[in-house]
């Protein structure tokens, strides 16, 4: 396998990769050295603040992610230990703090998941998939009454359901 390493970006990589700076984001802290994104303000303006979702969320889940501006610098080799992550109704969002689940040592809640339907109806189900295939945790939904449910029940009515929120269970 090859070694995650962090990289550089300016604005011209950023807008040209826009829609995946949010796992990217995630990728850095499991990567070889400290992540420099620059000029980044175009994400400011999409379905959310992402600059700010970003960081907000990675730092619950116990990342280092500093903000400076438009900037963002993301130290590698981090441990995520779980929590609870608020995608602020961005799908983008939504997708990689699900995603923070796989290699969090515990359990992630991602609130408002269901907007991951906007743009990847079945990402779920996908998720689903990877987990049953790499022997990790269980994956579960915590609905607004904070029930537990089956996840192939769930997934597919995730974005019928206001306030729910994805959990992986460590």
């Amino acid at each position: 396998s090859s070694e995650l390493r962090a990289v550089e970006l300016g604005p011209a990589d950023v807008a040209s990769a826009i829609d995946e700076i949010p796992v990217l984001c995630l990728a850095a802290t499991q990567a070889r050295g400290t992540t420099r994104i620059r000029g980044a303000g175009e994400l400011r303006n999409k379905e959310s603040d992402r600059i700010a979702g970003i960081a907000a969320g990675l730092v619950a889940l116990g990342a280092e992610i500093a903000v400076d501006g438009d900037d963002l610098v993301i130290p590698g080799g981090q441990r995520l230990r779980g929590g609870t992550a608020d995608s602020i109704g961005d799908h983008r969002l939504a997708m990689t703090f699900s995603v923070a689940g796989l290699i969090a040592d515990d359990g992630v809640t991602v609130q408002r998941s269901g907007s991951a339907a906007v743009s990847y109806p079945g990402f779920f189900a996908d998720l689903e998939g990877v987990q049953v295939s790499t022997g990790a945790s269980r994956l579960g939904n915590t609905v607004k009454s904070g029930q537990m449910t089956p996840l192939k029940m769930c997934w597919r009515s995730a974005a019928s359901v206001a306030g729910s929120a994805w959990t992986w269970m460590g």
